[in-house]
Parts: structure tokens; C-alpha cells; sequence
């Protein structure tokens, strides 16, 4: 099987063959979005490391949850619906490191980057020392849209899982 260059590669993503929009582009996350509960993978264990207690692991692992995304620039604005809780927030793919709450009062700083494959990255840490990779991109030609979550607790453990999201039309 012969080799494809590097150049010939990336030519080939920008024309479209592998991907239906350009990379850096996170256009492709404006939308509706519905949790596929059945579709996520090793949710409770994350939310356990993550130091939730048993009832409320349930509750977030079978709760009914939308996303609405809408793109500004550099600012992802996130509207959440859930059996749980309603919010919204901004996150700014700039870089620059913010402290942020999570929806239990949990203290983070968090920085967020655009990445060159339709998806962003966020790297927090809390203050305890745990650190957590958060990446979210579109696949299936912008019909999913995935978030990858690994945390590193301070004692070196490490636990990953992943929440899908299905394109509501």
C-alpha cells in the first residue's frame, strides 16, 4: 500500500475528501444537540472519580439533556437543558487561563484552544491538583458531536470516558 504524503494529506483535507468542512472550522457544532445516553461510554466511573456521590452519579448518568451551540468568533456559547439543572455559559478558545464553577460550586481553571480538526480542547485543573482534557469535535459529517474526558487525579490515576451527543434536526 503506497504512503500519502504529508502535503497531499492535508491537501485532501482542505478540499473536503475526508471531511466536509475546513479544518479549525467549529461551525459544524452550531446547533441542537441530545445526549445519547446509550452511545456515551464510562460516564459514571468519571463522574465517581471526579468525587460525585452515588445518587448524584445516577441522576446525571440517566438524566435527558440538551445542548444548543451557537459560535461567535472565538466565543463557543453552550445553552443547557436537563432533567437536572438549566445553564449557560461562554467558553473563549483563546488560551488565556479563567477560573470557572461547575454546576456543584467545584473551583477550576480552565484554558480552551481551537485544534485544526474541527474541535476544540480544554485543559483544567482543580484545586486539589486533579487535571482534567476535555475534547470536543464533530464526526459523522456533523451529525455527532463527541466530548473525550480524561481526568488525572493527583494520586495518578487516570479515568476517561465519553459523552455523546446526536444532532437534533
Amino acid at each position: 500500500m503506497k504512503k500519502i504524503s504529508g502535503l497531499w494529506l492535508g491537501i485532501l483535507i482542505i478540499s473536503g475528501v475526508f471531511q466536509h468542512i475546513h479544518p479549525g472550522d467549529i461551525r459544524c457544532m452550531q446547533g441542537k444537540w441530545e445526549l445519547s445516553k446509550e452511545k456515551s461510554v464510562n460516564v459514571d466511573k468519571l463522574l465517581e472519580a471526579q468525587g460525585h456521590s452515588w445518587a448524584t452519579r445516577k441522576a446525571m448518568v440517566n438524566m435527558s439533556m440538551t445542548q444548543t451551540i451557537r459560535i461567535e468568533g472565538n466565543k463557543v456559547h453552550v445553552f443547557v437543558e436537563s432533567t437536572m439543572i438549566n445553564k449557560s455559559y461562554i467558553l473563549i478558545l483563546d488560551g488565556k487561563e479563567r477560573e470557572e464553577k461547575s454546576p456543584l460550586g467545584k473551583i477550576f481553571h480552565t484554558r480552551y484552544h481551537l485544534l485544526p480538526d474541527n474541535g476544540f480542547i480544554a485543559y483544567s485543573r482543580d484545586e486539589e491538583g486533579n487535571k482534567s482534557t476535555t475534547y470536543r469535535r464533530c464526526e459523522n459529517k456533523g451529525k455527532t458531536m463527541v466530548n473525550k474526558i480524561k481526568l488525572e487525579k493527583k494520586d495518578g490515576k487516570v479515568v476517561s470516558g465519553t459523552r455523546v451527543f446526536i444532532r437534533v434536526p
